[in-house]
C-alpha cells in the first residue's frame, strides 16, 4: 500500500503512442545487445525492489528516489537501445513533475502519458498548471482498490 502522503499525478503528452512497434524495437535490441538488455533488467528490478521495500516501510523520500532511479534506467535503455522511450514532451513532462517530486514515462513511453508522484495534494494544482503551459493535458484519474470497471449506458 502506497503511503497516504504519496499522490498520484498523470497528463497526457497529446502525442499518441503505439505500444506494439516499442515492443519490437525492444526485441530487437535483447537479441543483438544480450548483455546490454541484462543490464537493464537487473538495474530496473533492483528499482522495483527497492520501490517495494520503500512502499512497505512508508519512506516518502525513498520513493521518489526509486521512481528517478527507474527512470534512469530507462533514459540508459533509451539511449543504448535507440526507442525514444522519453520523447521530448515526456522529459519536459517529468523535469517538471521532478519541482514537486518525481516523474517517469508510463507504459512502454514513446509518447502518450507520463506520471509523477508528489507529495502533498496542494501541489498538483500548481503542477497541472506547468504542464496545461507546457501543452500537456492533465488526467483527473485515481487509483482504484477495486480495479477497472467499465459502464454500459
Amino acid at each position: 500500500m502506497p503511503p497516504t502522503s504519496l499522490k498520484l499525478a498523470i497528463a497526457w503528452t497529446k502525442n499518441p503512442a503505439k505500444t506494439g512497434p516499442m515492443v519490437n524495437k525492444f526485441q530487437e535490441f535483447r537479441n543483438k545487445n544480450p548483455k546490454a538488455y541484462d543490464e537493464f533488467l537487473n538495474e530496473s528490478s533492483i528499482c522495483v525492489k527497492r520501490l517495494i521495500n520503500s512502499f512497505n516501510t512508508n519512506n516518502y523520500e525513498k520513493i521518489i528516489e526509486s521512481i528517478r532511479q527507474n527512470r534512469n534506467a530507462l533514459q540508459n535503455l533509451d539511449y543504448n537501445a535507440k526507442m525514444s522511450i522519453e520523447t521530448n514532451k515526456l522529459r519536459n513532462l517529468c523535469n517538471i513533475a521532478e519541482k514537486f517530486g518525481s516523474g517517469k514515462s508510463s507504459g512502454a513511453g514513446g509518447g502518450d502519458c507520463g506520471i509523477a508522484f508528489i507529495r502533498l495534494e496542494e501541489q498538483r494544482y500548481e503542477l497541472y498548471k506547468l504542464w496545461e503551459a507546457a501543452d500537456m493535458m492533465p488526467l483527473d484519474l485515481k487509483v482504484s482498490k477495486m480495479g477497472v470497471s467499465i459502464w454500459k449506458f
